[in-house]
């Protein structure tokens, strides 16, 4: 669903999106953080990323996560399906909260392999786990699934790398 209004509507939202910029920036989203939460200095709060869908973790350990997921319109891509970009964005964003921790450090994704084995609908809630399936050094090797009920959606395997102590 899209809109084409005419050029003084547009200029009148403009104006109410900055009234409501300038109501919401009292409470902005780093509040109380502190530069060491953060990767070079960009806050890291969970949910606060615009493109991210909202991931809930269920249940979490070490080394694995799981829990839910629901893609709204705004991941509509072609024929009613989540767009395909949004699904690797979907698996980088939960397996770099995974395997960034205070134990692993901070990471880097060196790849990440996405198979999609079926559409992914948009407004139905999803299961997604993903774990860490080994570490070589400052390789971490990960895996995540995206499910329908017992369907399985799409799947992928990645590497982040640790790095380096004042490493980018």
């Amino acid at each position: 669903m899209g809109s084409d209004p005419p050029p003084e509507v547009l200029v009148l939202a403009t104006e109410r999106l900055w009234q409501v910029a300038d109501l919401l920036k009292r409470w902005p989203t780093n509040a109380g953080m502190s530069k060491t939460d953060s990767w070079i200095g960009v806050p890291r709060q969970p949910g606060a990323r615009t493109l991210t869908p909202a991931f809930v973790a269920d249940t979490t350990s070490d080394d694995t996560v799981s829990g839910r997921v629901t893609f709204t319109r705004f991941y509509l891509g072609g024929a009613g399906a989540v767009h395909g970009g949004a699904i690797p964005l979907l698996f980088d964003q939960v397996l770099g909260g995974l395997v960034n921790t205070p134990k692993n450090g901070q990471t880097r994704t060196a790849y990440l392999n996405v198979n999609f084995r079926q559409i992914t609908p948009i407004g139905s809630e999803l299961e997604l786990d993903g774990s860490i399936d080994r570490q070589d050094g400052r390789k971490l090797y990960v895996s995540a699934r995206l499910r329908q009920g017992e369907q399985l959606l799409a799947d992928a395997e990645g590497l982040f790398v640790v790095l380096r102590p004042n490493q980018p």
